[in-house]
């Protein structure tokens, strides 16, 4: 019969090797989940920022300068930096009613990483959105039409 303190010390000794292999790749697993998450995290800051960027584009009276200023707002708010912004047509001036309009920001994933790996060492990561131009709505016309009209008739008066 064996001695039962030489095969707990056994069983000790095994669960102590298998902690050392195993330890190693699921640290790093770990590490590699975090990375993708910051990954998609700063995707979706993207994607939201050109949204936003793209929302103003299509207006009437749009400049590319009020596109990059909210899209830096959005981005300042995502701490994000070293970002690029392209915008499609440039200028905005003079879009054509249900034209496309594209804003895409992209930042090279290196200057977000939590971790200098090599998985996406390189890699630029993109957000893009495009929309149709819309032109002012009629009543906003007639707005401006009756505003007009009302100035000019006071002036008449005075």
């Amino acid at each position: 019969m064996k001695d039962t303190r030489t095969l707990k010390a056994f069983r000790r000794g095994v669960s102590v090797v298998e902690v050392a292999v195993t330890l190693p790749l699921v640290i790093l697993m770990a590490f590699g989940v975090i990375e993708f998450g910051r990954g998609m995290m700063v995707k979706h800051c993207l994607e939201e920022s050109a949204r936003a960027g793209c929302r103003v584009a299509v207006l009437s009276d749009t400049t590319t300068q009020d596109v990059k200023n909210i899209v830096a707002s959005s981005m300042s708010n995502a701490n994000i930096t070293d970002y690029s912004v392209t915008i499609n047509p440039t200028p905005l001036t003079g879009v054509a009613k249900m034209s496309e309009v594209s804003v895409t920001v992209s930042v090279p994933f290196d200057s977000v990483a939590y971790a200098s790996g090599s998985f996406l060492k390189g890699k630029t990561l993109t957000g893009s959105c495009v929309m149709s131009a819309e032109e002012k709505s009629d009543t906003a016309k007639k707005a401006k039409k009756s505003k007009s009209k009302s100035k000019s008739k006071s002036k008449k008066k005075g």
